[in-house]
């Protein structure tokens, strides 16, 4: 008998081997893509249309980052715009 906690576990790590990472508001499969591709990506949407684009921070790079972490968020990095 297992407790909830790591049942959650093992589901985890089911689902991250088996499964397919897919948007969920879009239902869009999400994939690795290279920077002219994302690059692309946001050129070819309309003009004032709003995007959100999140990145991890590295750690050598957070301690010379004047407003990094500042998103609430650990690791995560965010401009008002």
């Amino acid at each position: 008998m297992g407790t909830i906690t790591e049942i959650h576990d093992y589901l985890r790590l089911l689902f991250a081997r088996v499964g397919e990472p897919r948007c969920p508001d879009h239902d869009v499969p999400l994939a690795a893509q290279t920077v002219s591709q994302m690059v692309d990506n946001v050129l070819s949407q309309p003009e004032g249309k709003r995007l959100m684009l999140l990145a991890r921070l590295l750690k050598s790079v957070k301690a010379n980052t004047p407003n990094a972490g500042k998103s609430g968020k650990p690791g995560l990095h965010s401009r008002p715009y």
